[in-house]
C-alpha cells in the first residue's frame, strides 16, 4: 500500500513538473504573452461594456449623428447617433460569446467521434472518416453559410452551423495521436482486466492528447469568431438592431467613402482579437510540444 502510495505521489510531481515547465515556457514567450495580453484585454473591455457604456447600444442621439472619433465619442456615432464604443464592445460579446460556444460545441462532438474512430477502427474509422472527409473537403466558412441557410439566422443556429464547420479539425486532431498510443502497454493492460470501452477511451486515452486539443481550441475560437462575423457580414447571423462586429462592418460599408470609421473600428477589433489568439495558440503549442523542452 505504501508503494503504491509512494508511486502515486512521484507521478503526481512529475505531472506537476511536466505542466510546470510548459507554462515556464509560455510565460518566456514574448510574442505569446503579447497576443494573450491583448486577448485579455479585449475580452475584459467587452465584459465592462456595461460599466463603460451605460446607456447601452442602441441609445439615440439624432443630435450627435456622424460624429468623428473624439474626445466626446471616442469611436465616433453612426447615423441614429449611437455610440460606436457601446456598440462595438456590446457587439464584440456576441462574437466572443457565439464564437467560443461553437468551439465548444464542434471539441466535444469531434473529440467524442475522433476517439470512437481511433479506438475501434476497421469499418467503424472508415465510416466516420469518410463522412468528415466530405465536411473537410468544404471551407469552414462555405460549409457554416450552407447550414446557416438551412437553419436560418439567430443566435443558436449560427453557433450550430459554425460549430459544425469546426468538428473535422477537432475530429482529425485527437484521432492521430490516439492512433500513436493504441499499442502501448498500458492501454493492452486495461483491456486484458476486461475494462469498459467507454473508461479506456476517457481515462486513458482522451488525457494523454489533452495537448493538441488545448491549441486546436485555441486556434479554433479564433477561426469561429472569424467564421460569425463573417456570417454577420453576410446576413446570416445575428440580426439587427443587436450589434455583432461581423454586422457593424456590413453596415458601415455603405458610409465608407464619407465615414470610414464605421468600418475601421469593427475591422480592428475583428483582426485584433483573430490576431492576438493565434499569437497566443502558437506559443501554446510550442510551450506544450515535449520536443521543444530543451
Amino acid at each position: 500500500m505504501r508503494e503504491k502510495k509512494n508511486k502515486a505521489g512521484v507521478e503526481e510531481i512529475r505531472r506537476r513538473s511536466m505542466f510546470s515547465e510548459a507554462m515556464a515556457r509560455l510565460v518566456r514567450n514574448k510574442t505569446a504573452m503579447f497576443g494573450f495580453f491583448i486577448l485579455v484585454t479585449v475580452v475584459l473591455l467587452c465584459l465592462a461594456a456595461d460599466i463603460i457604456s451605460p446607456g447601452g447600444y442602441d441609445q439615440q442621439d439624432m443630435k450627435s449623428r456622424f460624429v468623428a472619433p473624439g474626445l466626446e465619442h471616442i469611436f465616433g456615432t453612426d447615423h441614429l447617433g449611437r455610440s460606436m464604443l457601446a456598440r462595438v464592445l456590446y457587439g464584440g460579446r456576441n462574437s466572443l460569446l457565439i464564437g467560443f460556444a461553437a468551439t465548444v460545441l464542434g471539441a466535444a462532438a469531434g473529440i467524442i467521434l475522433g476517439t470512437i474512430s481511433a479506438y475501434y477502427g476497421n469499418m467503424v474509422d472508415n465510416i466516420i472518416m469518410r463522412i468528415l472527409d466530405v465536411f473537410n473537403s468544404i471551407p469552414n466558412l462555405l460549409l457554416a453559410i450552407v447550414i446557416s441557410s438551412a437553419l436560418g439566422s439567430g443566435k443558436v443556429n449560427t453557433i450550430i452551423a459554425v460549430g459544425i464547420s469546426t468538428i473535422p479539425g477537432f475530429a482529425r486532431t485527437v484521432r492521430g495521436p490516439i492512433l500513436a498510443i493504441m499499442g502501448m502497454d498500458y492501454i493492452e493492460a486495461a483491456r486484458t482486466i476486461d475494462a469498459k470501452d467507454s473508461r479506456i477511451m476517457f481515462r486513458h486515452l482522451l488525457p494523454n492528447v489533452l495537448s493538441p486539443i488545448i491549441v486546436q481550441f485555441t486556434l479554433g475560437t479564433a477561426i469561429s469568431i472569424l467564421c460569425v462575423s463573417s456570417l454577420s457580414f453576410l446576413g446570416m447571423g445575428i440580426q439587427p438592431p443587436e450589434p455583432e462586429w461581423g454586422a457593424l462592418l456590413s453596415y458601415g460599408r455603405q458610409y465608407l467613402n464619407y465615414y470610414p470609421y464605421l468600418c475601421t473600428v469593427p475591422g480592428v477589433a475583428i483582426a485584433l482579437i483573430v490576431f492576438s489568439m493565434n499569437l497566443f495558440g502558437d506559443g501554446l503549442r510550442d510551450a506544450l510540444d515535449p520536443r521543444l523542452k530543451n
